[in-house]
């Protein structure tokens, strides 16, 4: 409550209250001054009437007769205040008793009370000795009523108030004056931070002559919010500027977009996404400083050549948003052209080099509400990779049926389901597993190909030829292949019977897979993670990818073959040099194509094709195993051909791994 009070007024009631305490602290003590006062005539008085009576008394003792107590009461009574006297002999029994006209004595009076004055709140107590010539005669008990002593004091509190009260009068003004001079200052201090407006950076100024407290107080408040203002716009620009090139920043522009995608009126707009060709030959060939000037150079042309009300903001790397608000979709897209234009006539030296710098952009037209945030963003990616995709120096305009724009959309939305399954998150991947099966002997082994399926968060099945392809253009596969070794190994290496009767496993990898350091780095990982029997493990590599790949991987592939682990090319026959790759390439095991068993019950040249593959193969000591093994005939032709191991819906169609336990 106190603190919700304004300062001048608190200043007056205290004020005032000073005032009245020290008005209630003379009062008191002309109070308490008063009643000593009375205490001490009422004593003088109870001694004088003693010792005025003091013969008389004597006499009334010796030969009470009752004239004598008649006087004696007539003459007490002229005494206001003695509300009782009591005459006691020398054995203490009581022979004369005043009282007061109207007055009861109380009735737990003590009358042998001591010698000493004896205060209550209203009555003085007090017993003198009755003695004559040195000789005590008795004892005279009286009681004074304090009450009725009038004194001088009384008067002076009296007077005292009706002062008080002028006093005070006159005090609330000056108080009220005072408190409203002294505290105008902060009233005006405070009234100015009241008016203060951090987030549109307005600060009211204050001035005074007061070389005083209050103006050091005014300087430090004008220095403080001057010093306020230039940090918060430092750093509002910072917080909405790229700290390389000063362009806006992504927050920024993601807002802009967002009141464009907003508005009341039904205006075109048009946004691209533009990014610099080649821009990592730049920072390999001449440094990343280098890069880093290419880029604020770029800015610059950007900002100058796509002038107001248009935004443009460095979203990251090499790329720019450029934001054409209110804009027709022929004018923008010729705005658009034009920069592109612009920056493929630019040339950028740097020290001793000269770089001819091109640009590709997508470019989407939209009004308010046709898009989400989101799905305008992928409209945007959609015609930048179609931009990107028709080479250097090209600008590609979104379209919503164009093959490429819908080929894009369902590209992320499977991107978008292969990165939840390889996070664990609501799609998920699952193992299968299709025997491949010895076709020159029985055996209790078991061996076969693990194969990768895809469901969505709906349960759906993604398809391996639909997500697979996606997973290879867009650079997932090696992280793909790592999930599938990595979860096969888990579940297996928890079946002990079963790695027994395992001859062994074949897993297929992508094209750059067997190459990249982060699966070398897996597969060393795993080796010191698992107890697995490494001789059972085939990796597969397609022949459409072995040839630079396996060539570049030797020193990995010698690693793996001290562990026993093997290599498989599969879809041989599909290259234009086959049979270059299988006299020179490091491999253990040859998969034959489909394309060349489904029709060698038919096709003469399919079958010597087999056939041929399978001698060339022996001759190496490398396994072979034929795919597409759909009829008993193929099976049959296989097994007198030489062929060691089948695969194929015939022999056994794919089923989860588990089943496999």
């Amino acid at each position: 409550m106190w603190k919700s009070i304004s300062i001048r007024w608190q200043l007056i009631a205290l004020m005032t209250l000073a005032l009245v305490l020290i008005e209630l602290s003379i009062l008191s003590i002309d109070y308490y001054a008063d009643i000593k006062q009375r205490k001490l005539i009422a004593i003088e008085q109870a001694d004088t009437l003693s010792f005025a009576l003091q013969h008389d008394l004597v006499r009334a003792v010796i030969d009470p007769k009752a004239d004598t107590f008649s006087d004696i009461s007539f003459r007490v009574s002229g005494f206001e205040p003695v509300m009782m006297m009591a005459v006691f002999d020398g054995q203490m029994i009581e022979m004369f008793r005043y009282v007061h006209e109207g007055f009861s004595p109380p009735e737990d009076l003590e009358l042998a009370a001591p010698q000493q004055p004896v205060f209550s709140e209203r009555f003085l107590h007090i017993k003198h000795p009755l003695v004559v010539d040195g000789y005590q005669f008795g004892e005279i008990f009286f009681l004074i009523d304090l009450s009725q002593y009038r004194t001088g004091i009384q008067e002076q509190l009296t007077n005292k108030i009706i002062i008080f009260m002028l006093l005070l009068a006159i005090t609330l003004p000056l108080a009220w004056w005072i408190s409203n001079n002294y505290t105008r200052p902060f009233s005006t201090l405070a009234e100015a931070m009241k008016k203060a407006n951090p987030k549109q950076l307005s600060f009211p100024s204050i001035e005074t002559d007061s070389k005083n407290e209050i103006g050091t107080l005014y300087k430090g408040y004008n220095r403080l919010t001057a010093e306020i203002s230039i940090a918060t716009r430092h750093l509002k620009y910072i917080g909405e500027h790229d700290a390389l090139t000063g362009l806006l920043n992504r927050y920024v522009i993601e807002q802009k977009i967002a009141e464009c995608l907003k508005a009341e009126f039904h205006q075109a707009n048009v946004i691209a996404l533009l990014d610099i060709d080649q821009f990592k030959l730049v920072n390999d060939d001449a440094g990343h400083r280098a890069g880093d000037e290419l880029l604020k150079q770029l800015g610059h042309i950007l900002s100058e050549t796509i002038q107001s009300p248009a935004s443009v903001a460095r979203v990251g790397g090499d790329d720019f948003l450029i934001l054409l608000p209110d804009t027709p979709e022929t004018t923008g897209i010729t705005k658009i052209e034009k920069l592109i234009g612009v920056v493929d006539d630019f040339r950028y030296t740097w020290e001793d080099k000269i770089f001819n710098i091109t640009a590709c952009a997508g470019l989407v037209v939209f009004k308010p509400f046709e898009y989400t945030p989101a799905s305008l963003a992928i409209a945007l990616d959609t015609a930048f990779y179609a931009a990107k995709n028709k080479g250097h120096g090209q600008v590609y305009i979104y379209s919503a049926d164009d093959e490429q724009s819908q080929q894009y959309s369902s590209d992320v939305q499977t991107v978008a389901v292969i990165k939840d399954a390889l996070e664990d998150g609501v799609a998920r991947f699952e193992l299968w597993a299709q025997a491949i099966v010895p076709l020159q002997e029985q055996t209790d082994e078991c061996s076969y190909e693990i194969l990768l399926r895809l469901k969505n968060a709906d349960g759906q099945m993604v398809y391996p030829d639909v997500f697979l392809p996606t997973a290879n253009r867009y650079q997932l596969m090696v992280a793909v292949d790592s999930w599938v070794l990595w979860k096969y190994l888990e579940t297996v290496t928890v079946n002990p019977r079963h790695m027994v009767k395992l001859a062994f496993v074949n897993i297929n990898l992508g094209g750059a897979t067997l190459n990249h350091p982060e699966f070398q780095a897996k597969i060393r990982e795993a080796i010191d993670s698992f107890d697995f029997p490494w001789h059972k493990l085939v990796l597969e590599v397609t022949e459409t990818s072995a040839v630079g790949n396996l060539a570049q991987a030797s020193d990995f592939i010698h690693y793996c073959r001290n562990l026993g682990i093997r290599v498989a090319l599969d879809d041989f026959g599909t290259g234009m040099a086959s049979f270059e790759y299988l006299k020179h390439l490091p491999l253990d095991v040859v998969k034959i194509d489909g394309s060349f068993v489904r029709d060698m019950l038919d096709d003469p040249v399919d079958h010597a094709m087999v056939s041929y593959v399978n001698e060339i193969s022996k001759l190496r000591n490398q396994e072979t195993i034929a795919e597409f093994v759909e009829l008993q005939g193929h099976a049959d032709e296989l097994k007198k051909i030489g062929i060691d191991y089948g695969q194929g819906y015939h022999l056994e169609k794919p089923k989860p791994l588990a089943e496999w336990f």
